[in-house]
Parts: structure tokens; C-alpha cells; sequence
């Protein structure tokens, strides 16, 4: 029973230095505490870092074991706490393979990218994800007892988030180039999901988007396969193409391929004027939509558009102010996809 045991830490281990790339042997990965997730808080001047790290010591014959163990550690600084939470760990850090940060409100990303610059002893191919208690979700226990870690991984790859354009340093570039960034939040509410975005100005958190301004930061920012709907009528969007131009206006133009989920019995999918009606009122009912919702980032001076990048770089004038203050058109066009009514005939009758 014991070489069973033994032989199951074994396979376990030589398991991680696969999926890690075969980049240390045995011994060198029996010494290593291997991190999957981090979570920073900043609370009555004091930093809090709790890491989720890998359980190598895993029973399997023991079905309750947890594949994940939580260290935390605190201090003055962000330096002092890192600190603080690697001294209660039994053996060396690893943290090439960090999927996820999770991060509170009130952490200065900026101050985590001049650290992570100094030390050099973290990898930036990271996702920032916001949560108001990251060692709640780190150290969360379900069914499955899942890597939290991992699972919000999965989260964040299901809302399509898992873009190298969104890696830990992608996001400290836009902030350098001062385009604000947007981040999910995660919450915990029986299991771990995701709840909205929290929106970005500079290196301050601004807000987070209630149900309506989510719908339309998803219309604004994902490239395709999302669904609008307008009264009865449902519309699924397959391609979407969005053209800034900047000229005594910030024009902002849509153009967008769909095709029919659902329709009002009022409309004859035989008759082609009825496509003509339904194409109308979709493009004026998301037109609406869409311009309040630009209008609202305008108020909170959170440029996730990146206007003021590129007014910048077609003027080098550096007005911060050029976004909020500037008037915005929006204008769709929406082409929606008539399959198989030539075949039973579309008339305008």
C-alpha cells in the first residue's frame, strides 16, 4: 500500500513536468511549492497576498483531498507581504505558470508592474481579474475540489477574455499609453463566476457596469457571435466590424452580419420590405443603445475605445480631455441573413 501511494506522488509529479514543459526533473520539482494563483488586497494600509499553491502531496486513494493548498502573508508593502507569504511555505516558490491575479479595488496595478520589473521572479503571462475577496475564491472547496485558479482560467476563457491582448503586461502598456483598461470580476455565490467589468481610468478603478452597460460593452468590444434583442424579436450577430474616425466629431460606425433567432408574428419572412422594417428598427434600437452607453463612458472619463491614443497619434496633441468632451455619432448597419427565401420565394407584397 505504501509503494501504491509512493508510485501516485510519483506519477502526479512527472504529470506537472509534463504540462510545465519538462523543465525541471524530479528532484528540482519535489522542492518546489508550484503557484497557480495569487490574490492582492489593500486594506487600512496594509497589503494582504495569498497564493493557491499545488497540492503535489496529493492522496489519491483519499477522495477528499484538496489538489490545492492557500499560504497568506501581509505587510506594509507590496515587497513585505510577497515576503511574508513565501515564508509560510514549506519549500521554494514557482510561479512561471500563474494563469490568474486576483486583485481588490483598491491595488495599484502600476505599483505590481514596478515590482514585478525589480524582482523578476514572476512571470507577467498572467489574466488580472478583479474580485472583492480573492483568498475567499482561492480558497474555495467544490464538489470537484478543482484548482480555483484553474477554473477561474476557464471562466475567463469562456467570456472570450483569454487574449494575448489582455496579458498582465498588454494591460500595463495600455495604461502607459493612457487607454483605459477594463477587468472581469469574479465573484463567489455557491460557486466561483463571473459577475461583470470594472472599468479603469488611468491606474484608478472607476465602477463597475450594471446589467444594461454589460449587454452594451459586449455589442461595443466582442467581434462576433452575440445575440440582440428588441421586443420580440431576436437577432444572433456573426460578424461585427467597428471603423473609428475622428474628425470634428468622433464618429463611430458599426457594420454587422446577423441572422434571426427569433420574429414578432407581425413580420412575413417572405416579404423582403418586413427584412427592410426589422433591419431598421434593430440598427435604431441598438444605435440608441449603443450611443448612451458611449455617452455614459464619456461622464466617467473612461476611455476603453482608446480615442485619445489615437487622436494623439494623428495630431501629437495630447489632450487627455479630447474623448469626454468631443461629440459622438454612432451609426449600424445591420445585414441580416435571409437563408433559403429565395428558394420559398421573398416578395414585396
Amino acid at each position: 500500500m505504501i509503494k501504491i501511494k509512493r508510485l501516485s506522488k510519483v506519477v502526479l509529479l512527472f504529470s506537472i513536468i509534463l504540462i510545465f514543459g519538462g523543465c525541471y526533473d524530479y528532484n528540482e520539482l519535489n522542492s518546489l511549492d508550484i503557484i497557480s494563483g495569487i490574490g492582492l488586497t489593500f486594506s487600512d494600509n496594509e497589503y494582504k497576498v495569498s497564493y493557491e499553491v499545488i497540492n503535489t502531496n496529493l492522496d489519491k486513494d483519499n477522495t477528499d483531498s484538496k489538489k490545492s493548498f492557500v499560504v497568506s502573508g501581509t505587510g506594509k508593502n507590496l515587497s513585505e507581504a510577497i515576503e511574508s507569504a513565501n515564508s509560510k511555505l514549506n519549500k521554494k516558490p514557482y510561479f512561471e505558470h500563474i494563469k490568474v491575479m486576483l486583485i481588490d479595488t483598491n491595488i495599484d496595478i502600476m505599483q505590481i508592474s514596478d515590482y514585478l520589473l525589480r524582482s523578476n521572479m514572476i512571470s507577467t503571462n498572467f489574466y488580472l481579474a478583479l474580485a472583492d475577496n480573492p483568498l475567499e475564491i482561492l480558497e474555495f472547496t467544490s464538489e470537484d475540489k478543482v484548482i480555483n485558479a484553474n477554473y477561474v482560467y476557464d471562466i475567463l476563457k469562456n467570456i472570450n477574455y483569454t487574449k494575448m491582448s489582455n496579458y498582465f503586461d498588454f494591460q500595463v502598456s495600455k495604461i502607459i499609453n493612457k487607454i483605459d483598461i477594463t477587468l472581469p470580476k469574479i465573484e463567489l455565490d455557491k460557486k466561483i463566476i463571473f459577475k461583470t467589468y470594472g472599468l479603469y481610468h488611468k491606474n484608478n478603478f472607476i465602477c463597475y457596469l450594471d446589467d444594461n452597460n454589460l449587454e452594451m460593452y459586449k455589442y461595443l468590444l466582442q467581434e462576433k457571435n452575440f445575440s440582440y434583442s428588441n421586443d420580440k424579436n431576436s437577432i444572433n450577430f456573426y460578424s461585427n466590424k467597428m471603423k473609428i474616425k475622428l474628425k470634428d466629431n468622433i464618429d463611430i460606425n458599426f457594420s454587422l452580419k446577423a441572422k434571426v433567432l427569433a420574429l414578432d408574428s407581425e413580420y412575413n419572412l417572405r416579404n423582403n420590405d418586413d427584412f427592410k422594417k426589422l433591419e431598421s428598427n434593430f440598427n435604431t434600437s441598438l444605435e440608441e443603445n449603443l450611443y448612451k452607453f458611449i455617452t455614459f463612458l464619456q461622464e466617467k472619463k473612461t476611455d476603453i475605445l482608446g480615442i485619445n491614443y489615437k487622436h494623439y497619434l494623428m495630431t501629437r496633441n495630447d489632450d487627455e480631455n479630447y474623448f469626454s468632451k468631443t461629440k459622438i455619432k454612432v451609426k449600424v448597419n445591420i445585414d441580416i441573413n435571409k437563408p433559403g427565401l429565395t428558394v420559398r420565394g421573398v416578395t414585396n407584397e
